[in-house]
């Protein structure tokens, strides 16, 4: 067991580096709109500058002083790699193996949970949305959620993140990163119009 999640966490951890390969040119709202996603920023909470580090990339961010909460989002579109691993299957050589990218969002988050957890000792719990939840509050096909005690390179001062990563087939992996230096406070003010800002579109 502890080889098999070994594996998938390098998977992961190979697949997340990739996505993080190309800086991105588009504005945030042009990628949600290209990969079918909505956001409907909180009330109370103004945008905020990504910060660098070496743990996950992310492309917006949102903070709300009064509550002492950041959330930060990243999309890591699947559509053209979709095409690409399709391509593949057509011309595939007899031995040649690929994953399907379908298949990566529990690996990644994972491996991004590895990436920015502080003092990693085991890979972090990841429970998975029941599948008639996550389909009626983010319109997805899977989704998956942790918390951690995040590192200063990503979490600056924060001590607790919550982390959200949802799925839509052949479209893109989306992850949300609810972060507070009280966990009171994500339990207090996390309410389902914040917890379900970024979803994909009916």
């Amino acid at each position: 067991m502890k080889k098999y999640f070994i594996a998938i966490a390098l998977m992961g951890i190979i697949y997340t580096a990739k996505s993080q390969n190309v800086k991105p040119l588009e504005s945030f709202e042009k990628t949600i709109e290209n990969n079918s996603l909505m956001l409907d920023q909180p009330v109370g909470f103004v945008k905020t500058e990504p910060i660098k580090n070496t743990g996950m990339m992310y492309e917006y961010a949102v903070i709300d002083t009064t509550k002492h909460i950041e959330i930060r989002y990243a999309v890591r579109s699947l559509i053209e790699r979709v095409k690409e691993y399709k391509k593949w299957q057509e011309t595939k050589k007899e031995g040649e193996i690929r994953t399907d990218p379908n298949r990566m969002v529990r690996a990644s988050i994972m491996a991004i949970g590895m990436n920015i957890a502080n003092e990693f000792t085991k890979p972090p719990a990841i429970q998975q949305f029941p599948l008639e939840s996550v389909k009626k509050d983010f319109n997805a096909d899977a989704g998956f959620f942790t918390t951690i005690t995040p590192t200063k390179n990503f979490g600056k001062n924060y001590k607790f993140c919550m982390m959200v990563a949802i799925h839509k087939q052949d479209i893109a992996d989306a992850y949300t990163f609810i972060l507070s230096d009280d966990m009171e406070n994500i339990k207090k003010y996390i309410t389902p119009v914040i917890f379900n800002a970024l979803r994909f579109k009916k």
